[in-house]
């Protein structure tokens, strides 16, 4: 939805594309398990063996029960927590093919976006799955055979890597030797923050601007972005964070 503000102010961004979501083969288990909690009044959880009821019956209530909802699930294996999320979203009469397609992108979106100018698409490996939390070898499969997906879908070569939900706790050296490893030429964390020159020293660990952060206060993405142009590096800036 921001790609044409974007484009209007002339600022290059980028795109991560874990393929199977395109694919529609990917559980998008944040924003089912948000909209499973808005739509309920009660949710039934048997999970390892015990069997509890949650209570959604009130704003105060749905604050709750979704925090521990969430705290539940985030300790998850990746595939046990996507087949938890889209059993309780049949449970809860969602139709889970049509909420992915109503908020993801297809593969003629990907190509559109792949031909537009300022736009770079970055692989987020084959499915949008924590790179921290998978063994090494699986994390080296899902950057490199991500990547070629994603070059051979779009026809282009794919030189960028967007480490999923690439936090602190999601990618860390580990995951930086990785892809650089791999011929990655760049890869972006979800680490807040601008790109300076030496950025250049790591540039597999790039920090970012995400839109959810542009927009978390209900400020214009274009404004939000002007205020920030030109921003000094903070105080006491030593370079790439790679801890």
């Amino acid at each position: 939805a921001a790609a044409p503000a974007l484009a209007r102010m002339g600022l290059p961004f980028v795109v991560g594309v874990s393929p199977s979501v395109p694919d529609e083969r990917a559980v998008l288990w944040r924003p089912l398990l948000d909209e499973i909690v808005e739509r309920r009044d009660m949710i039934a959880i048997d999970h390892q063996g015990t069997k509890s009821l949650v209570a959604l019956h009130s704003p105060e209530r749905k604050r709750e029960g979704a925090e521990a909802l969430l705290g539940i699930v985030e300790a998850m294996e990746a595939k046990a927590r996507a087949r938890f999320v889209a059993d309780l979203a049949a449970r809860a009469g969602l139709d889970v093919t049509s909420f992915h397609r109503d908020r993801c992108l297809a593969w003629s979106d990907v190509e559109a976006l792949a031909r537009q100018p300022g736009v770079t698409l970055a692989a987020g490996g084959l499915d949008p799955v924590p790179l921290a939390g998978l063994e090494l070898s699986e994390a080296r499969r899902q950057i490199r055979d991500g990547t070629r997906t994603l070059a051979a879908a779009t026809g282009r070569p794919i030189e960028a890597f967007a480490y999923p939900e690439g936090t602190h706790a999601n990618a860390g050296p580990r995951e930086f030797a990785l892809a650089r490893d791999l011929g990655v030429g760049c890869a972006i964390t979800r680490r807040p923050g601008l790109v300076f020159a030496e950025h250049a020293l790591a540039p597999t660990a790039l920090p970012s601007i995400t839109l959810d952060e542009a927009s978390a206060d209900g400020l214009k993405l274009a404004s939000w972005i002007a205020g920030r142009m030109g921003t000094p590096r903070a105080p006491g800036f030593a370079g790439p964070d790679l801890a």
